[in-house]
């Protein structure tokens, strides 16, 4: 309740959009707690000037983790991530992956012992971080989470239950797709090199599929096709 109230007053914008008051936000994690799996966990993260706490939703409990990191370093990292990333030959942007990782993940990996799915719900900087691609600080060779969970994020931890009942509802109006129908959208550019190669990745394990690249993959084709897909890809 004194952090509620300490970020109620520092950052009253977000208190307003995420918070209405700690009991509502109790309220929130209980009924977050009700619609998880056994095999998943849901992480949410919040950062002052001095400290990054997470904290961490499984079907069990809800447990708060501080790590002792503050706004400065944490945007910094993330804003060189970015920077190092237009260099998409070099091996140079896992050094600030590396290091959110260990703020991020490592203070609450005895937690995930067990789990398949992680949920990110970000805050501030860290909606710019691909949370997948965070690299253990300690391994030796590169490998990206993504490898070794399942992952899903969410702007908010309210829309936990709004995609959970949207989902069931949609399972079962419509059953399973044995082969899901797939929309494939990707605009190859000297920015984005990889999307073409991608695309065609795609269509290898998703044989039925659309696909649309180059000046086919616009905004408009998007918002006019997606409904009619079960599974899109950007």
């Amino acid at each position: 309740e004194q952090l509620l109230l300490h970020i109620k007053l520092t950052y009253p914008e977000y208190y307003r959009l995420k918070i209405v008051d700690a009991e509502d936000m109790r309220g929130l994690m209980e009924k977050a707690v009700s619609l998880l799996e056994p095999d998943m966990t849901v992480l949410e993260y919040f950062f002052d000037d001095t400290t990054l706490y997470i904290w961490v939703i499984t079907p069990q409990a809800v447990e708060a983790v501080e790590y002792p990191v503050g706004a400065e370093q944490i945007i910094e990292t993330v804003l060189r991530f970015r920077r190092e990333l237009s260099e998409y030959e070099s091996l140079s942007f896992a050094q600030p992956l590396q290091a959110l990782y260990s703020w991020a993940i490592t203070p609450v990996e005895p937690h995930l012992a067990g789990k398949k799915i992680i949920g990110i719900v970000p805050y501030h900087a860290l909606h710019f971080v691909p949370f997948g691609a965070l690299v253990a600080p300690d391994a030796e060779q590169i490998t990206f989470l993504i490898e070794r969970y399942a992952m899903f994020s969410l702007p908010s931890l309210c829309m936990l239950p709004m995609v959970r009942e949207r989902t069931e509802s949609r399972t079962q109006n419509a059953g399973f797709h044995a082969h899901p129908a797939v929309l494939g959208i990707g605009n190859a550019s000297e920015n984005l090199p990889g999307a073409a190669g991608e695309m065609r990745a795609l269509q290898e394990y998703f044989p039925v599929s659309t696909v649309y690249t180059g000046e086919q993959a616009t905004k408009d084709r998007l918002f006019q096709d997606a409904g009619r897909y079960d599974v899109i890809h950007l």
